[in-house]
């Protein structure tokens, strides 16, 4: 069998099963895999927004750089695709966030030479249902540090990523690296950078076999930004770009400048919940409160850590990576399109210990969003933005944000949080 996945504007991974005998028949006749337009504006619980469209479809192309076999305990004998949406007419449908992305991908490549690549750490928090309501989680460790390996964790935990890892390798997901995070229960998986599109198929699929080995212990593995008192998961994205060694210290310059300048836009997409500024926070090494950057400086949103190599840290599991690295492509490119001057200097202290006028002279004039609201009310203003990403499926994503968010605060705040590890 075959998985034909996508992931929605809400970041939720949903699929079509196709028997690989029916898929090649699919293939071989030139027909496709058609789903319904409106499927696109609802939320994670199918609830229906004004976003929906009664009319219209869209059908699934399969990428298959991304195919891949399932881990040996999935419950079919089955692999894993990721898709586009196309057209009727069979172009890439204006509002896929992942045809979005590898269009700006294309260009930067196509005018500039630039290829560019990611590698994700994947931060999970491991925590046991607990029945209580008003303590509905544990984590699986309580005596538990960054990088450290105690007797609770060797005996609670490491059985359970031991598999974790073994099945990502079978499924051709190799892990870098991986070890205890900062935060009880929670574990960090630093992903081989890959281009592009590949490294986001990638980050799906890794993410799928996580949740699905954690629920065969009765273990959930959430992505949630703020699960337990105490822990915070970021989902840090390494971002290279790699072209001609001569000129790629000025691009590199222009590209971030670009994104620098949108990076309250672009955190509607990367930071996508409420829970999600509860890392918007000093002395927390989760990228810290100000619009800045600084060469390993871990309290500044982008650290840079060589010439075409940066990390971007003001981002959290429950974005659609999709459309966070498509905000971030599309600003750079603006930025080098524009010859746009990284202006911000390199800052080599905590920015909130600095004084204002030292701040100034940083460049350092914006604060992060304090809110969702407050990342979405940017991106409104942000025209530039829209029109490289695509004005319609931008504004489709400012309502249903705000419409999932309602729905979000009219629940007990107990009911909300439940809901959210549930799906992240």
């Amino acid at each position: 069998y075959v998985y034909l996945m996508w992931l929605d504007y809400m970041g939720t991974m949903r699929c079509r099963i196709l028997h690989v005998r029916d898929l090649l028949h699919l293939i071989k006749t030139g027909k496709r895999v058609g789903i319904a337009q409106a499927i696109i504006g609802v939320l994670q619980d199918d609830t229906i927004t004004s976003a929906c469209s009664s009319v219209g479809q869209i059908f699934l192309h399969p990428e298959f750089t991304s195919l891949r076999a399932c881990h040996p305990k999935d419950r079919l004998p089955s692999a894993s695709v990721l898709c586009s949406w196309y057209d009727a007419l069979g172009d890439p449908f204006d509002r896929c966030p992942r045809s979005m992305l590898g269009k700006s991908l294309n260009e930067m490549e196509d005018i500039y030479s630039i290829i560019a690549c990611l590698g994700f750490e994947v931060e999970v928090t491991f925590l046991r249902r607990t029945g209580d309501e008003d303590n509905p989680f544990e984590p699986i460790t309580k005596n538990h540090a960054w990088c450290a390996m105690s007797g609770d964790q060797w005996s609670n935990a490491m059985p359970l990523v031991a598999e974790i890892v073994s099945a990502l390798e079978l499924s051709a997901l190799p892990v870098l690296e991986f070890h205890a995070a900062p935060g009880p229960g929670k574990y960090d998986f630093a992903l081989r950078p890959k281009p592009a599109l590949q490294a986001i198929d990638a980050l799906i699929q890794t993410r799928q076999i996580i949740y699905q080995i954690a629920e065969l212990h009765g273990i959930r593995a959430t992505l949630h930004p703020a699960p337990v008192p105490g822990a915070a998961s970021g989902a840090h994205a390494h971002i290279s770009l790699n072209g001609e060694e001569s000129s790629m210290q000025m691009l590199a310059d222009n590209f971030f400048a670009g994104v620098i300048e949108h990076l309250e836009s672009i955190c509607a997409f990367s930071m996508p919940q409420a829970p999600s500024y509860d890392r918007v926070a000093e002395d927390r090494w989760t990228g810290g409160v100000w619009v800045a950057w600084g060469t390993q400086n871990r309290e500044c949103p982008l650290r840079k850590v060589k010439s075409n190599h940066w990390e971007m840290r003001c981002a959290d599991g429950t974005a659609n990576m999709y459309l966070a690295i498509g905000a971030v492509i599309a600003a750079g490119l603006e930025g080098i399109d524009l010859e746009k001057s990284l202006t911000h200097k390199d800052c080599q202290e905590k920015p909130h210990k600095m004084t204002a006028e030292e701040r100034l002279e940083h460049g350092m004039t914006k604060m992060l969003p304090k809110s969702i609201e407050q990342s979405l009310q940017a991106l409104e203003k942000d025209e530039q933005l829209q029109a490289r990403m695509g004005p319609a499926m931008v504004k489709d994503y400012i309502v249903m944000k705000r419409q999932e968010q309602e729905k979000l605060k009219n629940m007990p705040k107990n009911e909300a949080h439940v809901w959210l590890v549930e799906r992240y």
